[in-house]
């Protein structure tokens, strides 16, 4: 599948006095997909991937003109994508497998290496058993690839004999994988609470490797210091996280509370430096928030949970994606907001700070509120990536019965908007 799909002049603008940014959708009419990840080029900022449950579209001009990219054809795509960019410029795209349509059992890695024009089976990983939520960390220097899913011994049972774990494996290239190691303790595989999932690994510029994810309304943090041969016997409790990672949340018909675990790379007095985002419901049910917490000392420590979104209390904030420009180690936030509404409608919102975290200023990025539909999957991520400046974005919007991907991309220098401090001391 290939072809032009769109275009859209100003992708770029400057943030109007509405803080509105051109907003570019891409799921062709009268289709439906969620769940986009987004990876600007490192090598040229101006081509970006955004890869969705049903399409993998492709700009080389910074996103003013988007095509589809067709994929090899050797391996079925089970969604769950997941797109990554390393620091030659190659591209390297996650997704769910397996032999049956429904049960997905290995997660391939396809490649790359021209921009995103073609791409190759590059390996699968097999793990003899249903898996999803697959996340990935590149070593900055090698390039090694450090991937963690949640493994389930029968996914949907309620029977509680059978169980559901967080796993790892690495390779060098996505053609061999290592053998998978559980991380986490087990839990059930209802896909629930009480399930552990939204793991996300970073790896430090030392080639430690540190990782989080959410198990019975709390955070837990895990780390290898020899290149994940070996991990801590007993997971660190981060937070206590309400409501979970699957949040009840209006309208929907699930909430997006995993976490995500962003690491500073940067050669400065911060790297090393983990970042930690979440959404939860510690104030009520009707009042989600996105928090924030530090760590300086890879997990030992974190700094309490500090509120990001600078509304008013009372309103709903929920599914959170983050990351770092690793040129100068800004962060930036993305979620859905409804703080402007009495009912379900909601917006997009950025989150970003230049301080390393101290402060967080808000800026809404999308140009119209959607009003979501119970009987659409909403999915349980959306897509934030930023390089050299440049920051990107992708989301659901529930769209004419449908859900659609919708991107945009910024300048940080067009971002603006009024600090909030949302430092804290460690614990």
């Amino acid at each position: 599948m290939s072809g032009l799909v769109l275009f859209v002049s100003g992708v770029l603008a400057s943030a109007t006095a509405a803080a509105q940014f051109a907003n570019v959708v891409l799921t062709p009419q009268g289709e439906s997909e969620n769940e986009p990840s987004v990876a600007i080029n490192r090598k040229n900022p101006k081509n970006i991937i955004v890869a969705a449950s049903g399409h993998v579209y492709r700009s080389s001009d910074g996103g003013s003109t988007w095509e589809t990219c067709a994929l090899s054809a050797g391996v079925a795509n089970h969604g769950d994508n997941v797109i990554v960019s390393d620091r030659k410029g190659d591209f390297y795209l996650f997704h769910l497998s397996g032999e049956s349509e429904g049960h997905s059992d290995r997660i391939a890695c396809q490649v790359s290496k021209d921009n995103g024009v073609t791409w190759n089976l590059a390996g699968i990983m097999t793990a003899n058993a249903e898996v999803r939520n697959p996340s990935v960390a590149l070593e900055a220097r090698s390039g090694e690839i450090l991937m963690e899913w949640t493994q389930y011994d029968a996914y949907g049972s309620d029977d509680d004999s059978k169980h559901s774990r967080v796993m790892t494996a690495e390779s060098k290239d996505g053609k061999k994988w290592s053998t998978p190691t559980p991380v986490s303790r087990q839990g059930d595989c209802r896909d629930g609470n009480d399930t552990p999932k939204g793991a996300t690994p970073v790896i430090s510029r030392e080639g430690y490797r540190v990782s989080t994810w959410s198990h019975e309304e709390k955070i837990y943090a895990d780390r290898s210091f020899d290149k994940g041969r070996t991990w801590l016997s007993n997971d660190i409790e981060v937070e206590k996280q309400p409501g979970g990672s699957t949040l009840v949340i209006p309208g929907l018909a699930y909430g997006g509370g995993l976490p995500v675990l962003v690491m500073n790379l940067t050669s400065g007095r911060y790297a090393g430096t983990l970042n930690l985002f979440w959404a939860d419901q510690r104030n009520g049910a009707n009042d989600t928030d996105i928090w924030f917490s530090r760590s300086v000392n890879y997990g030992d420590n974190w700094t309490p949970a500090a509120r990001i979104n600078d509304d008013e209390k009372g309103r709903q904030q929920f599914t959170p994606a983050a990351t770092a420009d690793q040129s100068n180690g800004n962060l930036y936030v993305v979620y859905y907001d409804r703080r402007s509404y009495d009912d379900n409608q909601t917006d997009v919102y950025l989150a970003f700070s230049r301080d390393h975290g101290a402060t967080f200023s808000n800026v809404k990025i999308s140009d119209r509120p959607f009003m979501p539909d119970p009987s659409l999957p909403p999915g349980d991520r959306i897509g934030v990536d930023a390089h050299q400046g440049i920051v990107v974005a992708a989301w659901t919007r529930f769209d004419e019965g449908a859900t659609r991907i919708v991107f945009v991309a910024m300048r940080d220098s067009d971002l603006a908007g009024e600090p909030k401090n949302a430092s804290a001391s460690p614990k």
